[in-house]
């Protein structure tokens, strides 16, 4: 029997939906090969399964966290980790609709302005400070904001102070 090629659609929700294959049958449906997507926020740090036939696959996941200063590149992660040492701004790049993440921000003793660009922002009111702006607590403080993007907004919530 020559082999099926599956394509996205055919997978759709993870549930094959192709009539020629009947996925009861050991060895009909065989994954050949596993990438992680672009812009996922995840990278597949190992498989098995693969080429086997059994229908199990099995993955290890790593979530990836990137250490920012200016820039949140979602090819590279969707969550960031920084210390302010000044007023910054922050540009995010190549958003998805659906994705979100979070920034842990760590202050100095000095309190600085967070800003966000690159988005149409929509803030919180419970840490909104000015025109895509955030309020942080400096004071050796850490804060961590939340984001969501819908494809039109990138909307913000978080904490502030934790100790």
């Amino acid at each position: 029997m020559p082999q099926t090629q599956l394509k996205g659609l055919d997978i759709g929700d993870g549930t094959i939906c192709r009539p020629d294959l009947n996925t009861n049958t050991p060895g009909q449906a065989v994954i050949r090969r596993i990438v992680t997507a672009a812009n996922s926020g995840i990278k597949i740090i190992s498989s098995t399964g693969a080429d086997t036939g059994t229908g199990d696959v099995v993955l290890g996941i790593e979530m990836l966290v990137q250490t920012i200063t200016n820039a949140l590149d979602a090819n590279s992660g969707l969550s960031a980790i920084m210390t302010l040492t000044a007023n910054t701004t922050i540009t995010f790049s190549n958003l998805i609709a659906g994705q979100s993440g979070n920034l842990t921000v760590t202050n100095t003793a000095t309190l600085y302005t967070l800003t966000f660009a690159g988005y149409t922002n929509k803030i919180s009111p419970a840490v909104y400070r000015a025109s895509n702006s955030v309020i942080v607590s400096g004071g050796s403080k850490i804060d961590v904001f939340s984001w969501y993007y819908d494809g039109v907004y990138l909307f913000w919530n978080g904490t502030n102070n934790y100790m």
